[in-house]
């Protein structure tokens, strides 16, 4: 989601010139986020919610799938840190091995109208 915006892309962009010039490796977070909890406004508490993430996730496989083929997709990836939460695992290792081009991620990801960042306003005590 973050992609969208011309700001992010540009840091990033920067952030992928340092990490070649540095010969590193280059890892991703919150790769099948969805977006905040509904009802979870920045700076709020948390509370209890389904899943053990301060953010909502993705959990139909399509869509782990796509989010997680998208940014694979970008060879100056090396690696994504899974879920916070152990049931999402077996979809995003099952998500690696399917991958589709990221123009079908896209498609997918874009489809979804509640698809956004979770950085855009993080709860309390993150």
């Amino acid at each position: 989601a973050l992609w969208r915006d011309p700001d992010f892309r540009a840091d990033y962009v920067a952030l992928v010139d340092e990490v070649r010039r540095q010969d590193a490796g280059l890892m991703t977070i919150k790769a099948i986020s969805r977006r905040n909890w509904p009802g979870v406004g920045a700076g709020e508490p948390l509370g209890e919610h389904r899943y053990g993430t301060w953010y909502e996730p993705l959990v139909d496989d399509e869509r782990i799938r796509a989010a997680v083929s998208w940014v694979l997709a970008h060879a100056e990836v090396t690696g994504l840190a899974t879920a916070g939460d152990i049931r999402l695992l077996r979809p995003i290792v099952a998500a690696e091995r399917e991958r589709m081009t990221p123009e079908q991620a896209e498609s997918i990801l874009d489809a979804d109208p509640e698809y956004a960042s979770p950085f855009a306003a993080m709860p309390a005590g993150l």
